[in-house]
């Protein structure tokens, strides 16, 4: 009888362990699949606002020494780039 009781309460203690690391496996997956969607985003945004910086450094009717240096500057360096654009080169553009 006591050899029972201490049985079922190892197993108890087992499912109870076993249930609890499942548990955390599944969080685990959870935070992975949310940093993995956030990465992404990051990466389709960064991709969105170099293409953005291009069409509007090759659109622009400023001299094409300024176009080729604005170019190679986002491809260079990316979403670093694209930004330093918008803050720097967008106004300079002429209409």
């Amino acid at each position: 009888m006591i050899i029972e009781f201490a049985s079922a309460t190892n197993a108890a203690a087992a499912d109870a362990a076993i249930a609890g690391i499942f548990g955390m496996m599944g969080l685990m997956c959870f935070i992975y699949a949310f940093f993995f969607l956030l990465i992404f985003a990051l990466i389709i945004a960064s991709t969105a606002a170099v293409i953005w910086a291009l069409y509007m450094i090759l659109t622009a009717k400023n001299e094409s020494n300024w176009k080729i240096l604005w170019a190679l500057i986002v491809l260079l360096t990316g979403i670093i780039g694209a930004a330093l654009y918008y803050f720097i080169g967008h106004k300079e553009r002429e209409a």
